[in-house]
């Protein structure tokens, strides 16, 4: 198969999230050591979102309005529905 044909499939199957300043997100937790069964919460939240950068970071707060000081990529959020 082509390398070219591969990349086009593999990029037309992305979902691409779109997110907006004030949404609801969960935050993956990719340091958890102890995964001992299928149910372990990996999701940790909800946070509101706060600021976007350009280069794919977001700034974070808690529902109660306080800012989260540092910075997570954008790639292990995923929106909370209530």
């Amino acid at each position: 198969m082509d390398k070219a044909w591969k990349k086009a499939w593999h990029d037309k199957n992305l979902c691409q999230k779109k997110f907006k300043e004030g949404d609801l997100i969960l935050i993956y937790q990719s340091r958890i050591k102890d995964k001992s069964g299928k149910f372990t919460n990996v999701w940790n939240g909800p946070f509101v979102i706060h600021q976007f950068f350009d280069n794919g970071l977001v700034k974070l707060r808690t529902l109660q309005g306080d800012v989260i000081k540092g910075l997570v990529n954008g790639a292990r959020l995923k929106r909370f529905y209530t």
